[in-house]
């Protein structure tokens, strides 16, 4: 007989059938869980601590099928909460650490977490991916210290929390066909000429995103995300597509929230265009040709 780890009961409780009244009458006794447990099986004992504690009922499929990540419902809170965590982990490794610092050169800004080593400086920040479209400043914080190196020896780090990298389509929703899809850049070029950047703009942006995600249908996944790294990989759209989309994107993200935003240049988004007719007419050859390449080279 193979040894048993400690706190096994051998043999296992017969498994017991009791009405509710019964559980009802054991949860008015001061016995405890592991009591409970080793004379009635676990099973009667977590209906006894339901009964003691009715707001603690079993959960349901349905309260399952409502059931939210925190991060949709209270999104500071994460952030707040991984941040802490962080703060704490770097200060038992020794650095010097400091929280909601206000940063003199970026004015009204404060840094997550400030963490300093002899010379050198580092700013992280703790976002999910809503606040940093949200919130320009954020980029450009980053900008200014790791490309413009404004502040030698200061460093930026962004900790990603709490929501996936794309968006996966629920059930209900269907992807774009390839005749919707080219509808769409046709109103994309339709509102450019109209003097509507913005509205150009989330239209090729859709078209865009739903070619990548139909590129990417035999393989069973929908993130466009994980459709563009694939595109990329397999040199199907260059490397100045994928940065001209990039960019977009987050534009885009600020249009889409009510936020302001930087002027949109026509040409990139005349680029964004030209990148969703290309990813949409390669739909149409994609089961003759698997393996397309394309060299590195900008839309014609």
């Amino acid at each position: 007989m193979p040894k048993l780890k400690p706190g096994t009961i051998w043999p296992a409780p017969a498994k017991v059938e009791l009405t509710q009244d019964q559980i009802n009458q054991i949860a008015a006794t001061d016995m405890t869980f592991d009591q409970v447990e080793e004379k009635y099986g676990e099973d009667i004992a977590i209906q006894v601590g339901i009964a003691r504690d009715p707001d603690a009922s079993e959960w349901t499929d349905e309260d399952f099928a409502r059931a939210r990540p925190v991060v949709e419902i209270d999104p500071d809170f994460v952030e707040t909460h991984v941040a802490q965590k962080t703060a704490q982990k770097l200060r038992d490794e020794g650095y010097d650490v400091s929280t909601q610092v206000p940063l003199d050169f970026f004015h009204g800004f404060l840094a997550d977490i400030i963490v300093r080593e002899g010379d050198k400086t580092r700013i992280i920040q703790v976002k999910t991916r809503s606040s940093i479209a949200a919130d320009r400043r954020i980029s450009e914080l980053a900008y200014t210290i790791n490309s413009l190196k404004s502040r030698p020896g200061w460093t930026f780090e962004l900790i990603l929390v709490g929501e996936p990298a794309g968006r996966d389509a629920p059930p209900v929703d269907k992807p774009l066909q390839r005749d919707k899809i080219l509808k769409r850049i046709e109103q994309s070029q339709k509102a450019l000429d109209s003097g509507l950047p913005e509205a150009a703009l989330l239209l090729a942006l859709s078209a865009c995103e739903a070619a990548l995600r139909a590129s990417m249908a035999d393989e069973g996944r929908s993130s466009s995300s994980y459709a563009l790294k694939q595109a990329r990989n397999r040199r199907t759209i260059s490397w100045d597509e994928c940065l001209n989309l990039a960019d977009l994107r987050k534009r885009a993200n600020a249009i889409a929230h009510g936020f302001t935003h930087a002027p949109l240049d026509d040409n990139a988004i005349t680029r964004l265009i030209q990148t969703a007719h290309h990813l949409t007419n390669q739909l149409t050859s994609r089961d003759h040709s698997p393996a397309l390449r394309r060299s590195c080279m900008t839309p014609s």
